[in-house]
């Protein structure tokens, strides 16, 4: 957004009037409240308007639309603040945005004062642009001083559309020269736009807005694809992107299958029967970062990128004449190998390995959810492939995790979603290595697959929503088998 100075008032003082909307909280039974006060104080400033300059009555109804606040502001020497919150009308829909103000200013200069801020808009397209607000600087020189019906015109600049903009003062005095930094945005906890303070699409849910009627619901976000449509519909849609950091521990039982096994040093390797014990298995810690999107109303994509720590117990056993066989070692003549003394007639040979798993794990999935007043549904699909630091070791993971819950609304938006469900997980883990042959000075090499025994559990969660922007979640997983697994996570939405 680039503002330009102005004799009397800057420009950058009105795209200041729409300060960050999560600077002040209001609370939710006060926000219509506070709908009525701003809209009534800005109804009084176009008034004082059309008193002092009738001209401008038509000129007003034929816009696309105008805004209108009362602002506040002291400058003391060097530093200066300016606030306020007005009301953004939009001619074409009748819909209503209410804006934060904040402006700060370095420079020289004595004031404090009060004023009304009205700009009109010719077309709708300078209107969307101040809706959706921003940053900018620049230099003002200002003096208002003596009785209230003083006015200023100016213009500003507004994302390259130059606006009219008109200043009437309300009492005080203000004399400075100045440079700005001032921003505008849209106050998300007044304007109903059907943005949700949840994580997850909702109808009728007791976070969704509670702005008067007459005033339609515009959703202004790229994403997601047709959420205009839905918020039409009734329901609330949370931020659209997110970046998330999570951290999941996870341990469970293996089993082992297609063992293959060749002599040390890179012969080629057999199928080979062998006996699988029950005390395989692995465990992990796997920090992550996560970033997605909804791209559809109802439908969340999302990939993430993690470092995988941990190991593999993989404990098997071989006959002792197959592993010789396996060997090219003949233990028939009358002079013979000294391994045969251990490993001939043996029916189990035990091999004990410990294997390194760490890695880099690298994930896409999509999550299908949904709510209706203060239930809801999820069910993530998530596909993983990790790649072990072991060049000869990989593993895939599927995992769908559908889960139903329950929200509770507390003040101020803050809410706390619990919920049950199941986890379905299919891992899959390949292992190639080296093993010395016990009681020999003999090794062979191998290459065997782990894969998780218990694929259903049962699960609990809790995803607590600070406000829309930052969420914290925290699950468990583990009932009805032997796979236990943690998952915590925090959220920022944009």
């Amino acid at each position: 957004m680039r503002l330009t100075p102005s004799f009397g008032l800057s420009l950058l003082l009105v795209m200041g009037l729409s300060a960050c909307s999560t600077k002040t909280l209001i609370p939710s039974g006060e926000r219509e409240e506070v709908r009525q006060q701003v809209e009534q104080s800005a109804d009084v400033g176009l008034q004082r308007l059309l008193e002092l300059q009738p001209e401008l009555e038509q000129e007003v109804a034929n816009s696309a639309g105008y805004f209108s606040s009362e602002l506040s502001s002291f400058k003391v020497p060097i530093l200066g603040k300016s606030q306020g919150l007005g009301a953004l009308y939009n001619n074409q829909d009748d819909s209503i945005s209410y804006m934060d103000v904040e402006r700060y200013d370095v420079g020289l200069g004595l004031g404090l004062s009060n004023y009304y801020l009205i700009a009109l808009f010719e077309n709708q397209q300078s209107l969307d642009a101040f809706d959706q607000g921003g940053w900018g600087t620049g230099v003002s020189a200002e003096w208002r001083l003596g009785e209230s019906g003083q006015t200023f015109a100016t213009t500003m600049n507004v994302n390259e559309y130059d606006v009219p903009a008109y200043v009437v003062n309300d009492g005080g005095a203000n004399l400075s020269g100045s440079a700005m930094l001032v921003n505008v945005s849209r106050n998300e906890e007044l304007t109903d736009s059907g943005l949700n303070k949840i994580t997850l699409p909702m109808k009728d849910s007791q976070s969704r807005g509670t702005q008067k009627q007459h005033a339609p619901r515009k959703w202004d976000r790229v994403l997601p694809f047709y959420g205009q449509r839905v918020v039409d519909l009734g329901y609330d849609l949370p931020m659209p992107i997110g970046i998330s950091l999570i951290y999941v521990d996870t341990y469970q039982h293996m089993d082992l299958d297609e063992l293959e096994v060749g002599p040390g040093g890179g012969g080629n390797k057999v199928p080979i029967d062998f006996v699988a014990f029950s005390d395989n298995d692995n465990s992990t810690s796997t920090p992550q970062i996560k970033v997605d999107a909804w791209l559809f109303p109802f439908m969340n994509v999302f990939g993430t990128f993690g470092r995988i720590s941990g190991d593999a117990n993989v404990n098997f056993a071989l006959n002792g004449d197959d592993l010789l066989e396996q060997l090219e070692i003949d233990c028939s003549g009358i002079i013979s190998h000294p391994v045969c003394r251990v490993l001939e007639g043996k029916e189990t040979v035990p091999f004990n390995v410990n294997v390194d798993v760490s890695g880099y794990s690298y994930s896409i999935g999509t999550v299908l959810a949904g709510g209706w007043r203060s239930y809801f549904v999820a069910v993530p699909l998530t596909f993983t492939y990790a790649d072990m630091d072991r060049t000869s070791s990989d593993g895939v993971v599927f995992s769908a995790v559908p889960r139903v819950g329950k929200l509770f609304q507390f003040e101020d938006d803050r809410s706390l979603a619990l919920y049950g469900g199941v986890s379905y997980l299919d891992s899959e883990l390949r292992i190639e290595g080296n093993q010395p042959v016990p009681g020999t000075d003999l090794s062979i090499d191998y290459k065997i697959r782990q894969e998780n025994k218990d694929k259903w559990q049962g699960l609990v969660g809790g995803n607590f929503n600070v406000n829309a922007y930052w969420s914290v979640m925290v699950e468990y997983v583990g009932f009805g088998g032997d796979r236990r697994q943690f998952i915590a996570g925090l959220n920022r939405r944009f």
